[in-house]
């Protein structure tokens, strides 16, 4: 009995032996090297912030700052004179004659936006992208210059962003083209015809282009027979 705790007392002092060598010779290093340990112990403090702030930042979710579209009625809500929008004065803008050049510049410029758009809202990118067309008069409207409006879309009451006055009308301003094209797919697939559409999964222009005239989508004279004019002249259904 007596051996077995001679042989414990020496192991426990064997151990205690070295846990103090080992500390001693960290504390003789620390002396030796405490710039280089300061650094070293700086370094990942200041790394460590760096990298929680990254990841805090990447966990954010990423808002869009266009009005929420409010809920759809039976007729859809138009852009143009229904629901909660103001009115144009109805479909009585007059198309300009578009040059050749003009007109492919914008189609080039735009159809990847609109394929774009039709990937996350499901709608036609050749019907959106000749609404566009239609509306901002291949982007040479004065809404387009002065607010980045390519769907002539108006204030309404439910609109809280920048405006521009033209007349008497009251259009909204955007920062950028994309931003325009956004907000007008992300309001038009919100709408109950557009809905019934897309859950049918018709994307058959034609019926589109329809829609969109039927329902006040555009205060373009002749808006129907405008946007097919375009997607039979470029080919746009290729888009889809």
């Amino acid at each position: 009995m007596r051996q077995k705790s001679l042989k414990r007392l020496i192991i426990n002092q064997f151990i205690k032996f070295r846990r103090f060598n080992n500390r001693y010779a960290m504390v003789q290093f620390v002396k030796k090297n405490w710039f280089v340990v300061g650094l070293v112990i700086l370094g990942m403090a200041y790394f460590r912030k760096e990298l929680k702030a990254y990841f805090k930042a990447e966990a954010l979710p990423t808002q869009e700052k266009f009005t929420q579209a409010p809920a759809a009625d039976k007729a859809g809500q138009s852009l143009f004179g229904v629901g909660n929008e103001a009115t144009t004065g109805g479909n009585n803008v007059p198309m300009p004659d578009i040059s050749t050049p003009d007109a492919k510049s914008f189609l080039l410029r735009f159809g990847k936006v609109a394929k774009g758009e039709h990937e996350k809202y499901k709608i036609p990118a050749s019907a959106f992208l000749a609404l566009a067309y239609v509306n901002s008069h291949a982007g040479q409207r004065a809404i387009v210059g002065e607010g980045n409006n390519y769907f002539a879309r108006l204030c309404g009451s439910n609109w809280d962003g920048e405006r521009i006055e033209i007349g008497s009308t009251c259009f909204r301003q955007y920062p950028k083209a994309w931003d325009s094209f956004r907000d007008a797919s992300s309001q038009l697939s919100a709408t109950r015809w557009a809905q019934t559409l897309i859950e049918e999964k018709d994307l058959k222009w034609e019926h589109w282009v329809k829609a969109f005239a039927d329902n006040g989508y555009s205060d373009v004279k002749n808006a129907e027979e405008e946007m097919a004019k375009v997607i039979r002249a470029y080919r746009l259904f290729e888009l889809d």
